[in-house]
């Protein structure tokens, strides 16, 4: 049983919405996993994240060094443009980052992947993407 719990942790738990909270599931991939009893990547059948794709693909963003965690200050986080340079804030405000933690110091959030669910979907749709259609 334990098993399981750490499964479901480590595919659909982890997003975070503030400098300090407590860990947040994914709803929509936990109830879809109760209701067939099978670990998926369920965010992502709804849909690729055709929005942040284009923008990504459009300024040539390396998609790989959203793999390793990303500094960004607490003003360009809530920058959500797409047409803004700063591409970091976008996959922040559609949930694909989310907050790891915050240095007081720097006043600048880390973020992250929240979850294998969204690390794998993410680097799977937009990785091929960006080959096929390199800009």
């Amino acid at each position: 049983m334990k098993v399981i719990w750490r499964q479901k942790r480590k595919r659909y738990d982890g997003y975070h919405f503030a400098k300090v909270s407590e860990d947040v599931y994914n709803p929509f991939s936990l109830l879809n996993t109760f209701a067939k009893l099978d670990f998926a990547h369920y965010r992502f059948s709804t849909g690729a994240p055709t929005s942040l794709a284009k923008a990504l693909l459009n300024q040539n963003y390396e998609i790989r060094k959203f793999d390793d965690d990303v500094n960004i200050s607490e003003d360009s986080l809530m920058d959500y443009c797409v047409e803004n340079q700063n591409l970091i804030s976008l996959p922040y405000q559609t949930g694909y980052l989310t907050i790891k933690s915050y240095d007081n110091v720097f006043d600048e959030y880390v973020l992250g992947f929240p979850n294998e669910e969204v690390k794998y979907g993410f680097l799977k749709e937009l990785l091929p993407a960006k080959m096929k259609y390199p800009g």
